[in-house]
């Protein structure tokens, strides 16, 4: 991997500084200025090490702030454009945010660099779901499946998609896969419980 020249290390830490700064009159206590912190230090270093951004943008996560969390991904994806990592990172808050088409974009980004790359795979197929692009997430579902058959998110959300375009015959083994896997999963027992309603209603009176 290249080497950051010093004048993007001095725009991202800039950024950073910038993001501390305006969270910190918003909300003096806000428990994300510490991961704010941490990535300042982090570029006080001798090295530069782009894992630093993403520690720092898994904190801004765990804290809610996934808007921040993206500024963070961003700056991973041009230090190293070339790896599907950060650009995954990306497509995932990007998904929680409901930022859809910024998601699907992220992720295509990161298939691009790894067409097998199984979260991005996954997160795709999420995506694509929850627009109601319900066709076209079947082949990243399966996709991931393929490599990964225990997958629960992949296991769940191929249940769910084939559901929705009405195959309660199809959808029903991956939900109870799911539930083999995932026995507490309520998304999954709920979905489970639509098949078979889905499936006596084709079925008619007996």
């Amino acid at each position: 991997m290249t080497a950051p020249s010093d004048e993007r290390l001095t725009a991202i830490r800039s950024s950073i500084e910038s993001m501390h700064e305006k969270l910190a009159t918003l909300d003096p206590k806000h428990p994300a200025l510490s991961a704010l912190s941490l990535a300042e230090l982090a570029f006080k270093t001798a090295s530069f090490d782009p894992s630093a951004l993403i520690d720092t943008a898994q904190r801004l996560e765990e804290e809610g702030r996934f808007d921040l969390a993206a500024e963070f991904y961003r700056e991973v994806v041009k230090v190293e454009p070339h790896r599907p990592r950060g650009w995954t990172n990306l497509g995932e808050v990007r998904r929680k945010l409901s930022q859809w088409d910024l998601a699907l974009d992220a992720y295509n980004h990161a298939l691009e660099r790894d067409g097998k790359y199984v979260p991005a795979l996954a997160g795709k197929a999420e995506a694509l779901r929850m627009v109601g692009r319900l066709r076209e997430s079947l082949a990243p579902f399966k996709a991931v499946l393929e490599q990964s058959p225990d997958h629960i998110f992949a296991v769940q959300g191929l249940a769910a998609a084939l559901s929705e375009l009405g195959q309660p015959r199809e959808a029903l083994p991956h939900w109870e896969h799911a539930l083999r896997l995932r026995p507490e999963s309520g998304f999954a027992s709920d979905g489970l419980a639509r098949c078979h309603e889905a499936l006596a209603e084709q079925a008619g009176p007996h």
